[in-house]
This record gives C-alpha cells, structure tokens and sequence, in this order.
C-alpha cells in the first residue's frame, strides 16, 4: 500500500494503477507516484509469496500388529506438532507401539503464520483374535503368500453369497466379489507386491485375515 497524498500512482508490475495492490506471486513490486507539486518518486517492495500450509491424512489406516505406517508431509512449514509432542515433518508409527484398536493421530502445520491441520484414525487388530474368528468360522484362504490367485475355503455354507473385500493397509478396497461356493478362486495377479486385508461380510458381521502377494 504506497502512501496517500499523491496525485498519480503507477506500478509496474503487469501495470496496475492506483496505491493499493495485492500481490498474487513472488517478485518485485515498484511503484511510480507524482505528488500535486509534479514531483516524482518511486520505490521497489521485494514479495515473496509462500505456499499455504496443508495436511492431508486418509481417514483411517489398519495395521497388523507387526505392521507400521510412515506419516507426515512437506518439509516446507515452520512449525510442525504431532499429538505425541514430536516436532519431525514425519513421523513412523509402529502398531506394536500403539493399543489395539482405535489411535488418533493429529498434526498441526504452521507457515509464516498460516496453520493447517488433520486427523486420522490407525486402527491396530489383534492378530491372535483375528485369526480365532476364522478358525472358529471354518474359514481358510491359501495359497498365502499368493502370486496369480488365492481361494477362499470355507465349510460354512451359510457363508456362501457373502461379500468379500481386498483393501490395501489404508482401508481402500482394491477388489471385491463374493463367495459362490465353498471353494471361491479369486484373481490377484493385478495386485502389486504387499499385504492386504481380505474381508468377508456377512450381513452386519464380518471376517477379516492378512494377504501377502509376492511375485
């Protein structure tokens, strides 16, 4: 904002008239003013303009309690907080080092003194109870590790027809079908090397195991 009191005011970026601009990117800002006397000036303001901050988490993540997640985002910002205190742009966070359940996960970002923050949940499953579920529902999914294919083996009839999700450690599903027999082959040549999360949902209820692709 170049001073009142002047007669003409001119700046010379993309030629903007009048004594007040807003800069909308980095550069040199100067400005050309005759006062009422025919007396020029002129001065040169340095901008430069900073991304605004922002943070971006999934809304949730699942982990196996030998798994672990690396969080964070640009190193650009001022002032990084996490909800454990840490002040890292990243931060890895180890399932075994977390309850089993449900872990909120926040983190505050400052930039020249614009802030932003997020949430995210890392949901941490119990392996032991998660694998009783399915030795007490008859459920079996071999080959495990798989490369092409693997099959669902249950002697549940009533779980016949159920849906069944591969969601990746996020929680996005990545596949889905159903089972249409006791013995249901699903196709996971397109799924890249990793484990994932096999989920047969049965009305209200549903069991879930790890997948390992390996190629």
């Amino acid at each position: 904002n170049a001073p009142e009191g002047f007669s003409y005011y001119k700046w010379d970026y993309n030629a903007l008239d009048g004594s007040l601009i807003t800069p909308l990117e980095t550069g040199a800002y100067k400005i050309y003013v005759v006062d009422s006397f025919g007396c020029p000036s002129f001065d040169t303001l340095n901008v430069t303009i900073k991304p605004t901050p922002s943070v971006y988490f999934d809304e949730s993540y699942t982990l196996f309690s030998d798994q672990s997640i690396i969080l964070g985002t640009s190193s650009n910002f001022d002032i990084y907080y996490w909800n454990n205190g840490s002040d890292a742009n990243e931060q890895v966070f180890n399932a075994q080092d977390l309850q089993i359940g449900q872990n909120q996960i926040w983190l505050f970002v400052s930039l020249g003194g614009c802030t932003a923050s997020d949430t995210t949940i890392i949901n941490v499953l119990d392996d032991n109870y998660v694998e009783n579920i399915y030795n007490n529902n008859n459920v079996q999914i071999f080959p495990n590790p798989a490369t092409y294919f693997t099959i669902i083996h249950t002697s549940n009839k009533n779980l016949i027809n159920s849906k069944i999700e591969i969601t990746d450690i996020t929680g996005k599903i990545i596949q889905s079908a159903s089972i249409n027999n006791l013995n249901t082959k699903i196709d996971v040549s397109n799924l890249e090397n990793g484990i994932y999360f096999v989920k047969i949902i049965d009305g209200t209820n549903f069991l879930i195991n790890k997948l390992i692709i390996e190629k």
